[in-house]
């Protein structure tokens, strides 16, 4: 049985859902959200005390003003671990959930046991070719039939961001006049004019966006 509440790290309150008994286990979701209980976790509690938090910016989560980046995150999960005193933890991440938990790692193991990566996401191996676009849209393709135009590989923030985001943002800025592209699924609603009516965050269904553009059309 998990118990749904909130807890205040670093003055971001992030829901959290925890369950079961034992050695403690943190999952850290993909960019999917963790809105319900899957029941791989429901199997994980029969033996660990698992704790499935929401990231800062998704589902019912606050989106604090100083997140811009993972590696803001990981020093929050740092943060997270403490403020639980969790010790000799197990470290599951899922997608970018992977990625943040490599930054954790990285920064201080000193309260994990063991770390687990399913499908880790935005991890660039020292010698390790990245794909290129004609990959990244065969994958797209096979796995997700994916058959829209798509760009491709582009920076968002910083120096070297694509002119196009570099507009985007400053159009319309994101949580507390914030320009930067926080996640994954970012997205911007453009009137026909180009002009740039409406920025929604990534834990925002697209299903949501519906009335929004039909009131453009």
């Amino acid at each position: 049985m998990f118990e749904a509440g909130t807890l205040e790290v670093s003055g971001c309150s992030v829901t959290l859902k925890r369950g079961g008994a034992g050695r403690p286990l943190l999952y850290l979701h993909g960019a999917g959200g963790a809105p319900a209980i899957q029941p791989f976790m429901e199997a994980l509690a029969r033996e660990f005390d698992v704790l499935v938090p929401e990231h800062p910016g998704f589902g019912a989560s606050e989106e604090p003003e100083w997140l811009d980046n993972i590696h803001d995150l990981a020093y929050f999960y740092l943060d997270f671990m403490e403020r639980l005193d969790l010790r000799d933890a197990i470290v599951v991440g899922s997608s970018i959930g992977g990625w943040v938990a490599l930054e954790i790692a990285v920064r201080n193991a000193s309260r994990i046991r063991a770390l687990s990566l399913v499908a880790p996401a935005g991890i660039h191996v020292a010698g390790l070719a990245k794909g290129d676009a004609m990959e990244i849209a065969s994958f797209c393709s096979l796995t997700y039939e994916v058959d829209f135009p798509m760009m491709r590989k582009i920076d968002v923030n910083g120096p070297r961001a694509h002119p196009l985001y570099t507009y985007l943002k400053h159009a319309k800025r994101g949580f507390l006049g914030t320009e930067s592209v926080k996640w994954n699924f970012t997205k911007f609603l453009v009137d026909r004019k180009g002009e740039v009516t409406r920025r929604f965050a990534p834990n925002v269904e697209p299903k949501a966006l519906e009335g929004a553009i039909e009131a453009l059309l």
